[in-house]
């Protein structure tokens, strides 16, 4: 197997990106302004269940929870406000059922009744359909209200622990060091990490509609290790529509001025966090019933300030803005263990009722919300 040739960087908070994964080219780009590496689109709504009385039709939004999904949502920027889009099975002469989409002022009101049957009530069982429609409509609206982005180096990949294990094997060529890491990751069934970063991701989408990777990175090959490495997150990255994308470039001060290196990397976080959150309130300004709750997550102090000056600087725009603070210098199997903590802090997050300030879920994941 080809291995791509990567230097191990010097730099400790480098983290990762993409530069060019090959990846199919969408016609609409609903971040069309977005400096995205990869040629990868965020599709704005679900791939709702098109066969609505096919009970078998599932859609898996994440782990063992399954939705079954009524409804066929068409990208309402491309059409006008009334159109009909016919959807069911004409299999076995069943009918075909017409939904309308409903020109509501109130978004509330559109939320809760995004599609109306026009055909009558009495060809179909109204009360199971009403039940579908409206739990569905309200899962898509809750996800119009979340924007989650993600640091990438000691976040979701444990890289501290890539770089120890690589200094180990000091003995072995970069490539056949490479393979025995390979080895030792898939051959670990006690932490099974690429399952559980996988899970990670399934439940940041099955929350948000915009989930990103942002990252401060500077190199573009270590990513395609990474890539090697777990196949199977980066697969899942791809299908969910996930781009990483990297901050700005610009001639970055030295080390040695603390406060000025600490706000260099921090404001290019900031800058990127602000661009996604005013292209997400954009693009689903008719679905936003308030305001936003903006998540972020990473290793850094980067991160956490950021979080905290975008919510002073969009206080109209944001409603509670959230910093999940993790911890680098893991091995493996503690770094797959703080992976769970993270579905535990974004399941936590996502409950409306939260209001604690501070919350920590062990000594290496805190929560910080602020408003």
């Amino acid at each position: 197997m080809n291995l791509p040739y990567v230097c191990s960087s010097t730099y400790t908070n480098q983290n990762l990106y993409t530069k060019d994964a090959g990846v199919k080219k969408h016609k609409i780009t609903p971040f069309p302004r977005m400096n995205v590496n990869d040629h990868l689109t965020i599709f704005p709504f679900a791939h709702y269940n098109a066969n609505l009385l096919n009970n078998e039709s599932k859609l898996k939004m994440h782990k063992n929870k399954v939705f079954g999904i009524p409804i066929d949502v068409t990208d309402m920027r491309m059409k006008s406000k009334h159109f009909n889009s016919s959807i069911g099975s004409t299999k076995n002469n069943n009918q075909n059922i017409t939904y309308q989409l409903l020109n509501k002022n109130d978004v509330s009101e559109k939320g809760k009744y995004i599609f109306e049957s026009t055909v009558p009530k009495s060809a179909i069982n109204s009360q199971a359909l009403n039940m579908k429609m409206n739990s569905s409509s309200s899962v898509y609206v809750e996800k119009c209200n979340r924007v989650i982005i993600f640091d990438l180096d000691d976040t979701l990949i444990p890289t501290y622990w890539i770089r120890s294990f690589l200094c180990t094997k000091n003995t072995l060529s970069y490539k056949q060091a490479l393979r025995e890491m390979k080895k030792e990751i898939h051959l670990n069934k006690k932490c099974n990490f690429e399952s559980v970063v996988c899970s990670v991701i399934h439940l940041a989408v099955s929350l948000a509609h915009t989930v990103f990777i942002v990252t401060n990175a500077r190199s573009d090959k270590w990513v395609e290790t990474v890539r090697w490495l777990f196949p199977q997150f980066s697969k899942l990255l791809l299908h969910c529509h996930i781009p990483i994308i990297r901050t700005d470039q610009f001639m970055e001060p030295s080390p040695f001025n603390v406060q000025e290196y600490f706000r260099f990397w921090m404001s290019a976080k900031k800058k990127k966090f602000d661009e996604i959150l005013k292209e997400h309130f954009n693009f689903y300004r008719n679905y936003i019933s308030n305001k936003i709750d903006f998540i972020s997550l990473g290793d850094t102090d980067f991160e956490e300030v950021a979080t905290y000056e975008l919510q002073l600087a969009n206080t109209g725009l944001i409603n509670k803005a959230f910093n999940v603070k993790v911890q680098g210098g893991l091995s493996l199997e503690d770094f797959t263990g703080q992976l769970k903590l993270i579905q535990v802090a974004m399941s936590i997050i996502s409950k409306g009722s939260y209001e604690y300030k501070y919350l920590a879920l062990s000594g290496s994941v805190q929560i910080r919300m602020f408003s």
